[in-house]
């Protein structure tokens, strides 16, 4: 069977990416080979085709792990994204139903998601994407510049822009960072609870016991970047956007997942969920459950969705853990508002024996969902130590859009 490849996963720990949370001075590079230019190219030496079945030998060991995407191409013709069914050290199995023009010379990356980089001048990036209806979209990031500030990325999404100046200009965009050239107080990505230059340049192996595991889940459509941002228990991280769906005109962009604090100093909390925790449809503040909850401001999720983290068996004879998509509410009425339509789903855990673990070396971690044999990512947001604080969510490797 040929995987889907509009959904694609990174790993932090990926050859040609090789960064951690903390790895400020990398995050430019790292995030431009996710997003548009695709990482570690390769030649093929040879390749073997039987079947539909492909396996393309490199003279060298390539690096490439099994559920990546690659761009493949060759000289003979042949172009496009193909999923990599398994490895080994110098080979690369793969699925082809069609192997016309896979002949003279053969090259190989991992495929990015697609978008493209149309503005880069210093700190700020500006990225083209989709929208769910295939109208372009921007996406515009300001990577830290202070080398000793915890790592951050304000971040604005818009469905127009000035290519020339790399600034929004759609009027319903989150207003204190469409222009910013420097990462500002206001909405961005959190990696990092300390502020340190100590970790600037930190590979993936590096930064292991301060920050744990980390990968991506994205399309040309979405971004999910799953991260820890210290080592201590319960420190899961979720910065990213995924479209979403509302009858309203000014709601009509992606809803983007972050925290609002000031830029300098240590963060708020070393929990990924707390009162700075904030999810905007454009200009709009909303949040995913439809209580106020105790705090204030409210979190945008409230915890421990269920109060067993399991189907009974006379449902579902394994232990199963259902999702269920996640509502829109305006923050602060928490008046319903839509839905997001794609890529994150809310996990069904309760605080019980069958909770997933929050120690940074355990998430984000893989499963498999029970009804088309997709791999999920799993991880979690947390307003305090233990899984009774925790928020946990699915990300699926598989499209997120059918058809045109």
């Amino acid at each position: 069977m040929i995987k889907q490849t509009q959904t694609k996963m990174f790993d932090f720990s990926d050859t040609g990416l090789d960064f951690c949370a903390g790895a400020k001075t990398k995050f430019q590079e790292v995030f431009k080979k996710m997003l548009s230019t695709g990482y570690n190219p390769q030649t093929v030496l040879s390749v073997s085709i039987s079947g539909n079945q492909v396996t393309l030998t490199y003279g060298t060991s390539h690096g490439y792990v099994a559920d990546r995407v690659l761009l493949l191409t060759a000289t003979g013709g042949f172009g496009g994204e193909v999923y990599i069914d398994s490895v080994t050290t110098n080979t690369v199995t793969l699925t082809l139903n069609n192997t016309s023009g896979l002949t003279g010379t053969i090259t190989t990356n991992v495929a990015a998601l697609g978008m493209s980089l149309v503005y880069e001048v210093g700190y700020v990036h500006l990225y083209k994407f989709k929208s769910i209806d295939e109208t372009n979209l921007y996406l515009r990031l300001v990577f830290t510049s202070a080398t000793g500030n915890r790592n951050t990325v304000s971040v604005c999404i818009g469905a127009s822009a000035d290519e020339a100046t790399g600034v929004i200009t759609d009027v319903n965009s989150y207003e204190n960072t469409r222009s910013n050239t420097l990462v500002n107080d206001s909405l961005k990505w959190e990696f990092q609870y300390t502020n340190t230059s100590a970790h600037n340049n930190y590979t993936y192996s590096q930064g292991l016991n301060d920050y744990g595991k980390g990968c991506v889940v994205g399309s040309i459509y979405h971004l999910a970047i799953l991260s820890n941002m210290t080592n201590v228990l319960a420190a899961g991280t979720v910065n990213g956007f995924f479209p979403v769906y509302t009858q309203y005109e000014a709601l009509k962009l992606p809803v983007i997942i972050g925290m609002t604090y000031q830029a300098t100093g240590t963060g708020y909390t070393t929990k990924g969920l707390s009162a700075v925790t904030y999810a905007y449809v454009g200009k709009i503040a909303v949040a995913f459950d439809s209580t106020n909850g105790s705090t204030n401001p409210p979190f945008i999720f409230s915890t421990a969705k269920a109060t067993q983290s399991v189907l009974p068996t006379s449902i579902d004879s394994f232990n199963t853990t259902t999702a269920r998509p996640i509502a829109i509410y305006e923050r602060l009425s928490r008046q319903h508002l839509g839905f997001i339509i794609g890529g994150v789903y809310e996990l069904m855990y309760s605080y019980d024996t069958n909770v997933p673990s929050v120690s940074n070396s355990q998430t984000p971690f893989l499963a498999v969902d029970i009804d088309f044999n997709n791999i999920c990512v799993i991880h979690h947001l947390a307003s305090n130590t233990g899984s009774q604080n925790c928020q946990y969510l699915a990300f699926p490797v598989e499209e997120i859009k059918h058809g045109n």
